[in-house]
């Protein structure tokens, strides 16, 4: 459920494979072993386009009870939620029980400036509404069960940050709103509205909203990498309705976008409305270049669980990826993926680590301040690993890339130290900032 704006897809494929015609796939297992070989992905991908079909897996399903992800593996997939609840908005239209023009307020009279926001800026998220995922808050309940009274609290104590249509910023407020709405004009709950509307119209076979990874027996555990697989706390799927509550497959998600695009789910005219973007977001979907294609879907996170659904129209090309666990940037996995499937030249990465001395890790142990950031963070050694952890996060590795300049690739952090280990530049995302031995 984070905002991820660009293509970062988790492409993670396996031991257990299909591979139909005469696509040359020789490369691409290539490099999916390097991710598997390096502990850099778990999870698994599907590609369908004209005729050939490849579907591949990595890593553990759950390491605990030693099973492997497979084709039938259930991962949850995030905001790729999303593109579901932005669909049943638009059937639910084309039935006439709402209009994209109708006020929030209609239901919600409560929320700040629901009588100026629309269904179509909740959908392009330009309604101003506050993202609950973005409070400190939302690290004490994440976990438990929530019910739709306590979840609209929040969203009105939170508020709103600008006037509706002046900007979009993506909220998953926008979105839990979207799924209480349909829940209220169809007189059905979200899962039946799923079930109903998309799942039996498109065949799907392991869709469906709820925490099913957690606990079936073909779920994925969620892991994040720290020197080794660590499981991941579990959002409740209470808390994260209408925009990261789904469970799905690779297979499920290549089917879903099929139906969607063949015209199958909802009218031509409302799919292009779907397509059409304003500040590159439209109705539950965004439109990602590579090279000279355009390829529509969405992206998807919550917890370490990462996915994206898309279809490159010029091609007919679809293409879905689950993943439970992941060491590397998704974007540049994806790159690799892409350009080995369109035949581009592509170099694959480098996972050899520099080994530097513990004496000088051990130099870099502290805590650290800038005058820039709230945010203190701690250094220390781990099992011969440089370790950090921002005040209120995660801890995570640090590999060194030299003996100075170490980084945490998924969240493109880097930090330079200095060599007497007084300080560091941290540089994420385009940003530098300056740290301090405390």
């Amino acid at each position: 459920m984070k905002n991820l704006r660009r293509i970062l897809l988790t492409i993670l494929i396996s031991t257990n494979w299909l591979l139909v015609a005469a696509q040359d796939t020789g490369r691409l297992d290539s490099f999916l072993q390097l991710l598997e070989k390096h502990n850099k992905a778990m999870g698994c991908v599907k590609i369908e386009q004209k005729g050939k079909i490849y579907e591949r897996c990595i890593g553990m399903a759950n390491i605990e009870k030693n099973r492997s992800n497979d084709a039938h593996t259930l991962f949850r997939i995030g905001s790729v939620s999303k593109t579901f609840t932005a669909v049943i908005i638009l059937k639910l239209m084309e039935e006439g029980k709402l209009s994209l023009d109708d006020k929030l307020s209609k239901w919600y009279p409560d929320i700040e400036n629901a009588n100026q926001i629309t269904l179509e800026h909740l959908l392009r998220h330009r309604s101003g509404i506050y993202n609950y995922t973005d409070t400190s808050e939302y690290e004490q309940y994440y976990t438990r069960s929530a019910t739709h009274e306590e979840m609209l609290n929040r969203i009105k104590r939170y508020g709103s940050i600008f006037q509706p249509g002046e900007r979009m910023q993506y909220s998953n407020s926008n979105y839990l709103l979207l799924a209480y709405i349909a829940e209220k004009v169809s007189d059905k709950d979200y899962s039946r509205l799923v079930e109903d509307m998309i799942v039996k119209p498109c065949g799907l076979k392991n869709t469906r909203p709820g925490n099913i990874a957690d606990t079936v027996l073909n779920g994925a555990i969620s892991y994040r990498w720290i020197t080794n697989w660590v499981a991941d706390p579990l959002t409740d799927a209470s808390v994260s309705t209408g925009g990261g509550s789904l469970v799905s497959t690779p297979s499920d998600l290549v089917r879903f976008m099929q139906c969607l695009m063949r015209g199958e789910l909802i009218s031509f005219e409302n799919l292009q409305k779907m397509m059409t973007m304003q500040d590159n977001y439209g109705y539950g979907m965004m439109k990602f270049p590579f090279y000279e294609k355009v390829v529509y879907g969405h992206t998807g996170g919550i917890d370490a669980y990462r996915s994206f659904a898309g279809f490159l129209p010029a091609d007919s090309m679809y293409i879905a990826l689950c993943s439970n666990g992941l060491a590397v940037s998704l974007n540049d996995i994806l790159i690799g993926i892409m350009s080995i499937w369109y035949d581009m030249p592509y170099t694959f990465p480098d996972f050899t680590s520099l080994t530097v001395g513990l004496s000088i890790l051990q130099r870099y142990e502290g805590i650290y301040v800038s005058p820039h950031l709230p945010l203190e963070i701690k250094i220390w050694v781990k099992d011969g690993q440089l370790m950090a952890q921002a005040t209120g996060q995660s801890e995570f590795p640090l590999e060194a890339a030299s003996e100075t300049e170490f980084k945490f690739t998924p969240a493109d952090v880097h930090m330079i130290f200095s060599s007497d280990g007084q300080g560091f530049t941290l540089r994420q995302r385009g940003m530098e900032f300056a740290y301090k031995r405390k």
